[in-house]
């Protein structure tokens, strides 16, 4: 696999990352609610459509004891929940489609664009990275924070005064998302999904690792930007549409793990085989979830450090691998496809 860049990447603990991006969507919502469209009150953004609808929660002063468990419109999402989501507390189907609020939310579809084809998160292609359609972490998350984030909400919609403080004490009270569970199932490789050569021996093992890189290069290489370079780039620029240019990299992946995958592997050489499709499924499925970046950000907060810890990994299974092959006579001169690879 090649050797990617860590361009405007931090490689911090996960956990400082995580906690430091919500520390700034925190600071952001308390500070400027108008600027940071996720907390802004949703009766604030209907009010426009719905003149005559009243509320409470503009009038100022400090809130009822009863109006954190209103639901004016009945779809099972409580008023200060629709600010979260964005949706209409006076309407139970915001988007029309006949599909109440709450029911989109917990089928993991977007609430604000009519359906049946609405998920929040992509499906995988037919590698089957992915078996299924991924939970959304980001509206996991939002809804255990929930909550806890009620009472600082509400107090904000009143009128009251919030210190970014408060908003990252709920915030380190909050667990972590596991990379692990981020991630989900990834599909196995056994020797049953391998093509087993009769040939054994130093000629057979070069000519492998030969077909191998001879895949890279036509995928990898080819590549003129990597997942984490366009994922930097486009939160640089504050542009997803930038994210798409990750599909060629997902293609490059798909076509890597077919191309690897029909390369007869020699006798003694099937846990490299093994190990070396695993890690090329495992990249594929963070990459597919950094193409998600604008749909599930905490999703890719939680994988991009994962992505550049696991790249570091690979490497140096790829050294062992060299050091291996020269410790039994196989050796890769200039030139060879293989030197390149191990290099």
């Amino acid at each position: 696999m090649p050797t990617y860049h860590q361009i405007g990447i931090s490689s911090s603990p996960r956990t400082r990352l995580f906690w430091g991006a919500f520390a700034i969507v925190f600071t952001l919502a308390a500070a400027s609610p108008a600027a940071f469209f996720m907390f802004r009150p949703a009766e604030e953004t209907y009010q426009n459509k719905n003149p005559k609808t009243s509320s409470p929660l503009r009038a100022g002063g400090n809130a009822p004891s009863g109006q954190l468990a209103r639901d004016d419109d009945g779809d099972g999402l409580k008023n200060w929940e629709e600010a979260l989501f964005r949706t209409d507390p006076a309407n139970s189907d915001t988007d029309a489609d006949g599909t109440p609020d709450n029911e989109e939310i917990t089928q993991n579809r977007d609430p604000l664009k009519k359906g049946p084809d609405d998920k929040n998160a992509e499906s995988a292609d037919d590698t089957g990275t992915a078996e299924e359609s991924a939970p959304n972490v980001t509206s996991q998350f939002m809804q255990r924070a929930a909550d806890s984030l009620a009472p600082l909400l509400a107090q904000q919609q009143y009128g009251g005064a919030i210190d970014a403080s408060d908003f990252a004490s709920v915030a380190s009270s909050l667990p972590t998302p596991d990379p692990v569970a981020v991630l989900g199932p990834i599909p196995k490789i056994t020797k049953r999904d391998l093509v087993i050569s009769d040939r054994n021996g130093p000629a057979a093992a070069k000519e492998y690792f030969n077909a191998v890189y001879a895949v890279y290069e036509q995928t990898f290489v080819t590549l003129t930007e990597d997942d984490l370079t366009i994922l930097a780039a486009a939160a640089k620029t504050n542009d997803p549409s930038q994210l798409k240019k990750i599909d060629a990299v997902i293609a490059a992946f798909d076509e890597s793990i077919r191309g690897v995958k029909k390369i007869p592997v020699p006798a003694g050489y099937e846990d490299f085989a093994i190990r070396e499709l695993s890690y090329l499924l495992k990249s594929r499925r963070m990459v597919e979830i950094l193409r998600n970046t604008e749909t599930d950000p905490l999703a890719a907060i939680v994988i991009a450090p994962a992505r550049i810890a696991l790249m570091k990994e690979v490497r140096q299974f790829h050294q062992n691998t060299k050091q291996s092959l020269a410790a039994a006579g196989i050796t890769f001169a200039p030139g060879e496809k293989g030197y390149t690879f191990f290099e």
